[in-house]
């Protein structure tokens, strides 16, 4: 009996380490997923930063002479702003890649939330139809019943008339054979 609770006790033990690795192991790759993407963005952002700063100090660093004689520098300081000015329009027209995983992962947060929202709509709807058709199951036997009653008391009066008709009849049949009898005598 020790023996045997002591290979369960193992057994459990065995099955929690077992479950401790492969946690750990499912946090470890989820870090070298998450750490590498971190480095890229801010490996991105910052050579954005470095080339739009080293952009705008050799354009304006070119430029500060505006002498006739420095012809040289002023066709320097033209092309160095025409360079400039296709970094930047480039740099804002074509999105990186990081952008582009950053504008996915809003756009799939976006979907969630519409779908979490129509889920909620949806939800709403069909618990009202289902109140509304709960409702008008209890409210039908009630209109049967009502118009049971309205039938019961259509016929008892139906009846009732129907009697009192036959009453009637019989009771002068009764008087007029009385009169033809004593008219006899």
């Amino acid at each position: 009996m020790i023996w045997a609770l002591t290979t369960d006790q193992q057994q459990q033990q065995q099955q929690q380490q077992q479950q401790q690795q492969q946690q750990q192991q499912q946090q470890q790759q989820q870090q070298q997923f998450s750490i590498p993407l971190q480095q890229l963005l801010q490996q991105h952002l910052l050579l954005q930063q470095l080339q739009r700063e080293e952009c705008s100090s050799c354009c304006s660093n070119s430029c500060t002479s505006r002498n006739a004689a420095a012809a040289a520098a002023a066709e320097m300081c033209i092309l160095l702003q025409q360079k400039c000015s296709r970094r930047n329009a480039a740099a804002t027209a074509t999105p990186s890649p990081s952008e582009l995983i950053l504008k996915q992962a809003q756009q799939q947060q976006q979907q969630q939330l519409l779908l979490l929202l129509l889920r909620s709509v949806w939800d709403a709807a069909v618990a009202t139809a289902a109140a509304a058709m709960a409702a008008a199951a209890r409210a039908l036997p009630l209109q049967l019943q009502q118009q049971q009653k309205q039938q019961t008391l259509q016929q008892q009066k139906l009846l009732h008339q129907a009697l009192q008709q036959d009453a009637a009849a019989a009771s002068d049949a009764a008087e007029r054979a009385a009169a033809g009898c004593c008219s006899s005598i």
